[in-house]
């Protein structure tokens, strides 16, 4: 899901444990779609989850959403 969403340059923002679902038959979902954005350049928007969050949206830098949605991801995995 994530991989498609940023082969059409959209950011999902909010990537957490939360956020991801296991439906009856065992597949894999993400949800909650209210922070996502279309890419079009830097983002400054503070917003997700601070503790999935990458150093540069903390610190206020502007901040590419795809690579903020990777970290996310990298903390979601290590979490897990």
């Amino acid at each position: 899901a994530l991989s498609y969403l940023h082969n059409n340059n959209i950011a999902h923002r909010d990537i957490k444990l939360e956020n991801i679902l296991i439906s009856s038959d065992g597949k894999i979902k993400l949800a909650d779609f209210g922070l996502s954005k279309k890419k079009i350049d830097k983002m400054v928007t503070v917003c997700g989850t601070l503790v999935y969050a990458p150093p540069e949206i903390l610190s206020g830098y502007p901040y590419d959403g795809i690579k903020a949605d990777i970290w996310s991801a990298g903390i979601l995995l290590y979490a897990m």
